[in-house]
C-alpha cells in the first residue's frame, strides 16, 4: 500500500466511526470514492475534523502538528467546505467545521455539479450496497423523533402545506432553492426523470442556506413568496 492509499484509507476508517459510518469493501470502491471527494491535503484535513462543529483555533491545535500554519488550515478547511464534504457554519462571528456523513451531506454538496468519474466512483460504491446496509440498519437512524420527558404514538405521515407554511414564515435566515441530486445524476446518466423536467425541488434553511450562498456554487435565493 502505498502512502497516498493508505491517506484514504485511514480517512475511511476515521468517517466510518460515525453513527452512520463509511464501511470499507472488498472491491476498493470506498477508497476510489473517496479519492474523488477529498485531494489529498483536504483528506488530512477532514481527518483533524470530529462529528461535532469545533472552531478553527481548536482544530490547529490539531493541525499544527503536522507544521500547518493557521492559515493554511484556515485555507484548506475553506475549500474543502466548498467542495461540500464537510460541515461548516460561523457561530458568533467565528468560523467551525466538522465531519459530515456521506448521506445525507457529502452526497448532496457534490452531486450538484458531479463529473463522470465522481458519478461512475459513487455508482459501485452504491452497488456494493455495504453503505446503504449501514445506512439502514443503524440503531440509531439519521432522522428520528425525539421524545421529551414524553412517549409518543408512532406515525408516519406527510407533512401538511400548513406545518411548512409555519417554517417558511417563522425563518428569519435567507432561503434558498438547489436542484435536486437524484435527477441531476439520473440526467448525467442519460436517464432523465420521466415525471417531470423540474429540478429546482429541493430548499435549505438556516445554516444550510447560509453556507451555500457563502460558496456562491450552488443553489440560489428565493423570496418566502417563492418558497411557498
Amino acid at each position: 500500500m502505498n502512502e497516498e492509499d493508505k491517506l484514504y484509507r485511514d480517512l475511511q476508517l476515521h468517517l466510518d466511526k460515525q453513527t452512520i459510518g463509511f464501511p470499507a469493501t472488498k472491491s476498493g470502491s470506498d477508497t476510489r470514492l473517496l479519492k474523488q471527494l477529498f485531494k489529498p491535503e483536504q483528506a488530512e484535513m477532514a481527518m483533524m475534523l470530529t462529528y461535532r462543529y469545533q472552531s478553527l483555533e481548536q482544530i490547529q491545535e490539531r493541525a499544527k502538528k503536522s507544521g500547518k500554519s493557521i492559515k493554511e488550515t484556515e485555507r484548506i478547511l475553506d475549500e474543502t467546505a466548498a467542495r461540500g464534504v464537510i460541515g461548516h457554519r460561523k457561530k458568533d462571528g467565528k468560523k467551525q467545521y466538522r465531519n459530515i456523513p456521506y448521506v445525507i451531506g457529502m452526497l448532496e454538496g457534490t452531486l450538484r455539479h458531479p463529473t463522470p468519474e465522481l458519478i461512475s466512483a459513487h455508482t459501485e460504491y452504491s452497488e456494493d450496497r455495504l453503505f446503504w446496509k449501514a445506512f439502514l440498519g443503524t440503531k440509531v437512524p439519521q432522522m428520528r423523533t425525539i421524545p421529551i420527558e414524553k412517549s409518543i404514538t408512532i406515525k408516519h405521515h406527510v407533512g401538511t402545506y400548513d406545518e411548512i407554511r409555519k417554517i417558511v414564515e417563522a425563518t428569519v435566515d435567507p432561503i434558498v432553492i438547489v436542484e435536486c441530486v437524484c435527477r441531476n445524476g439520473a440526467e448525467k446518466r442519460r436517464e432523465p426523470c420521466k415525471q417531470t423536467s423540474r429540478k429546482e425541488t429541493c430548499m435549505a434553511l438556516r445554516d444550510g442556506a447560509r453556507n451555500l450562498l457563502e460558496a456562491g456554487k450552488t443553489g440560489r435565493q428565493i423570496t418566502k413568496e417563492e418558497a411557498l
